[in-house]
């Protein structure tokens, strides 16, 4: 029996343990991961918490009228609670003008301000807010979210191969050298050449380079730039949130689970809202991640066939919608409708590319007959606004099936003795599945309510009376559970994202095509960022619908609205169509006195109250924490801009989560702005303000945007 090559079997054997050993260190690195993504999270809390204390003044200290010697601290040098919070018993007692028995209070005070910080401190993660605490977290969740997918390929080849390789490896080191090779049993010698033989066929088999990419592919998102990470959670943000409440609620306790499970369940009976946990979603070409509000919103429309889900805006109602429709074309289902206003068609069609794989249709003008067809005939979304309903129906066979239909803004339809209702009703006769969508809060309409219901649920809507008072009840809300989920901001958004953004594309109306063009053909760039307000009135601004739109929403709501715009004339026009409920206009001629007073004005005005503001003038120095509903008329040149207007809003104290509205015309210089402020801080140097625009990089990129643009209009 020949004697081994003892160098060339160590070298093959250690190849394959060290294939072997580095999957099942990524399979081990999940843990370290998410162990390092919680320090993460609870160092940006901690720092939070921290600035926080920095900025609540020493008044705190006597909210509950302690009569604690707020001067005496003052003169000492003392601004902040957060100041205080470092000094010891004895140090605060040697205080000038402190006794004893008020150091001890003051101590004591301190400490329980301190607690209940940090108790109800957040992770404020946004992508206006890049502090090193963000940055540290943002890294750790790349990491988590990148491995994730490597992991899994990692699993299927080492719980497929280990085995076999354990085994091999086993074997072949029964005689490790010449000398137990020598005194060793015919037997021991055979079995060991046995191992050597796998060993010899594993080594030169696939699994060490396929090991060897998944681990250097492993290795090269571990050791990703802070840059790179925080690029991809511009571009990704709803992948890092989703991660992130994953996280938390993976590691909360009991008491915290069942408390998140009661937000995102909202009023859903525990026997139902379990057995909707139990349906299996299929969401492969889902292009986002879902956020367990959004998951358990998308299992109900499916699991309960025929809803109305009345989640608030800003929660993502048209990411469930298309989760459901990705879910059953998973199952071999195929032709999806959706209803909606005429305003955000376009918005429908981005999104349906953006979050999905599934083909959008567009009812309209020239495309409504080609479009139909293809549907009938291959399936997809067909997305039809109201007004076209009746045209939809005319071109489709009597007996046409859609597998669901999203009726979008359903409060449009709940009057049953318009056409558009009576259109809609039919075509949801015509449906499997139904999902009715709006965020308007119906509380208190009880009628419009029961009508909605009435089109998916009969039976429930005749158990709803008229009169019925209402929603404090708990007989009403379990009476309707079963077709209605709706959940608030606050209710969901346990974690931030307190900042959630959301891009409006507004189709371009005719009266706005030849506006631009006229500005086109004049190379008048700062009048081409002016569509839809340059010379137009309100019913030919498709911008100025939908802002009046958001801020209807806004104001049933509860919530106050903040707007801003480069252009004074488009200010104007915005106040103008506002009406009353706009509280004033702040631009650069007001002093900086009469700016303060128009915003407390603003501050103590009802709910459903808008400030417009020039975003030059209004967009630093001010505090307007009173909105939680900000809006961009148009996109910046100089993102900076924008992050300081915002911030009049977003800052530490707001209360309410903040949503910001971009709005942007299709096809216009509004998105080749919006292209570029996506991409690298250092590229808008070229572009930082109206002075900047002569230089020649500026020059260069306005002469060839503007060529681009007469292609596409003319």
């Amino acid at each position: 029996m020949n004697k081994p090559d003892f160098k060339t079997v160590s070298k093959m054997r250690n190849e394959v343990l060290r294939a072997d050993k580095g999957l099942k260190d990524i399979l081990d690195s999940e843990a370290v991961l998410e162990r390092e993504a919680l320090l993460s999270l609870g160092a940006l809390k901690e720092d939070n918490a921290r600035k926080t204390l920095n900025e609540t003044p020493l008044s705190a200290l006597n909210a509950s009228k302690q009569g604690i010697r707020i001067s005496a601290l003052s003169q000492a040098g003392f601004s902040s609670v957060g100041e205080l919070t470092v000094l010891t018993l004895a140090e605060i007692d040697s205080i000038k003008g402190i006794g004893t028995g008020s150091a001890e209070l003051i101590f004591k005070t301190i400490r329980e301000i301190e607690k209940t910080v940090y108790d109800n401190s957040k992770a404020r993660l946004s992508a206006s807010v890049k502090t090193p605490g963000a940055v540290s977290l943002v890294t750790n969740l790349y990491r988590m979210i990148h491995t994730d997918g490597i992991r899994k390929d990692v699993a299927k080849l080492y719980y497929e191969r280990h085995r076999p390789a354990a085994e091999a490896l086993k074997e072949s080191s029964l005689i490790g050298n010449t000398f137990f090779w020598l005194f060793s049993g015919k037997e021991k010698k055979q079995r060991t050449l046995n191992g050597i033989e796998r060993i010899s066929g594993i080594f030169n088999g696939d699994l060490i380079p396929r090991a060897d990419t998944l681990i250097n592919d492993h290795l090269k998102v571990i050791q990703v730039s802070v840059d790179e990470a925080w690029n991809d959670f511009l571009l990704r943000s709803a992948f890092y949130f989703a991660a992130l409440e994953n996280l938390t609620e993976k590691y909360a306790g009991e008491g915290e689970i069942t408390e998140i499970h009661d937000r995102l369940r909202s009023d859903v009976p525990d026997e139902l809202a379990d057995e909707i946990d139990k349906y299996e979603l299929k969401l492969e070409g889902m292009k986002t991640a879902l956020r367990s509000y959004q998951t358990f919103g998308t299992k109900y429309a499916l699991y309960q066939e025929k809803t109305l889900l009345g989640d608030e805006m800003g929660l993502g109602k048209t990411v469930q919608a298309l989760a459901a429709m990705v879910s059953l074309s998973n199952e071999g289902k195929k032709r999806f409708i959706v209803i909606c206003p005429a305003s955000v068609l376009i918005n429908w069609v981005r999104e349906v590319k953006t979050f999905s794989g599934l083909t959008p249709l567009l009812i309209r003008d020239s495309e409504a007959a080609e479009n139909a067809l293809s549907w009938r005939n291959s399936g997809g979304i067909a997305i039809v606004n109201y007004e076209a309903l009746q045209k939809f129906m005319d071109l489709l066979p009597d007996d046409f099936v859609s597998d669901i239909t999203v009726v979008d803004e359903a409060h449009y339809i709940k009057n049953p003795e318009t056409k558009r209702t009576a259109a809609a009703r039919e075509i949801l006769d015509h449906s499997d599945k139904i999902l009715l969508m709006t965020g308007t809060p119906l509380e208190n309409r009880i009628d419009e309510m029961k009508n909605l219901i009435g089109m998916i649920n009969t039976d429930i809507a005749k158990k709803i009376s008229s009169t019925e008072d209402s929603w404090s009840g708990d007989g009403f809300r379990r009476k309707i559970a079963p077709v209605y989920l709706r959940r608030t901001r606050e209710d969901v958004l346990s974690e931030l994202p307190d900042l959630i953004e959301k891009e409006e594309i507004c189709p371009v109306s005719e009266a706005e095509k030849r506006s631009y063009r006229v500005d086109l053909d004049h190379g008048d760039f700062m009048g081409m960022r002016q569509v839809s307000f340059k010379g137009l009135t309100v019913e030919d601004s498709s911008k100025m619908k939908r802002i009046l739109e958001i801020c209807d929403n806004a104001a049933v709501q509860g919530r106050k609205v903040l707007i801003f715009s480069y252009f004074k004339n488009t200010l104007e026009m915005i106040k103008d169509a506002l009406g009353n409920s706009c509280v004033g206009l702040i631009n650069g001629s007001l002093s900086s006195a009469r700016r303060q007073e128009i915003i407390d004005e603003f501050t103590s005005s009802d709910p459903g109250s808008v400030l417009v503001s020039q975003i030059v003038a209004g967009g630093t120095g001010l505090n307007i924490q009173a909105a939680s509903v900000v809006i961009l008329a148009e996109p910046q040149i100089k993102p900076s801009l924008e992050t300081q207007a915002v911030s009049r809003a977003y800052r530490m104290g707001q209360l309410s989560s903040v949503l910001l509205f971009r709005i942007i015309s299709d096809d216009t210089i509004d998105e080749e702005i919006l292209k570029i402020l996506k991409k690298k801080q250092d590229i808008f140097d070229k572009f930082a303000d109206e002075s900047d625009m002569a230089d020649a990089g500026s020059s260069h990129w306005i002469a060839g945007t503007i060529e681009e643009q007469k292609k596409i209009f003319g």
